[in-house]
């Protein structure tokens, strides 16, 4: 992607403020800003979905992403994070779905460019080892909660506003219900 020269710098001043690339020389964060893809969006969308093929990874400049295996939230992951790295130098499927929680700010690297990058910045080789040894990969666990239906009314067209909502987010109505269950209920909890 073409950055001018004003948005290369400020790309690559948000990178150093995470401590993944406390090691990058500014030449190296110029270069992997250079590389990549800006993409900003203001409502959750799936980034990596599970079982697929690795083709890219992420740095999330801002924002928060959910990490889900199966129907199963096992992570949230901050700014500064590396994501899909993991299956992509392992060369292998997707263990999971990730998807943004909000509004949110990526920098995506395609694999034949991060191929070349491991090559040209030995900083973002440790890193990325760094991140895989972070992140292994995700074995789906057996099923450990029991589900219970809810007998509930609901007006069919808020049904319908979070079926695609979900569905955007690329995840099931079933994760994306327990997610927002639970959003609720830490809000709402008094203690």
């Amino acid at each position: 992607m073409t950055f001018d020269a004003k948005e290369l710098e400020q790309h690559a001043r948000r990178l150093r403020e995470f401590t993944a690339f406390d090691n990058f020389s500014d030449g190296d964060l110029e270069r992997l800003v250079q590389t990549a893809h800006y993409i900003s969006r203001s409502v959750p969308w799936p980034l990596i979905r599970e079982q697929t093929p690795s083709d890219d990874c992420y740095i999330l400049l801002s924002g928060e992403v959910a990490v889900y295996v199966g129907e199963d939230r096992i992570a949230v992951l901050g700014p500064g994070e590396v994501i899909g790295e993991s299956a992509l130098r392992r060369g292998k499927l997707r263990s999971a779905t990730v998807t943004t929680i909000g509004p949110s700010e990526v920098l995506r690297i395609e694999r034949d460019d991060l191929d070349r990058l491991l090559y040209e910045i030995p900083a973002l080789r440790e890193t990325m080892d760094a991140t895989v040894a972070r992140h292994p990969p995700v074995v789906r666990a057996q099923e450990t909660n029991p589900k219970r239906k809810v007998n509930a009314s609901v007006p069919a067209d808020l049904i319908d506003r979070f079926e695609r909502a979900a569905d955007g987010a690329g995840v099931g109505v079933a994760v994306a219900l327990e997610d927002a269950l639970t959003q609720w209920i830490e809000r709402n909890s008094a203690g």
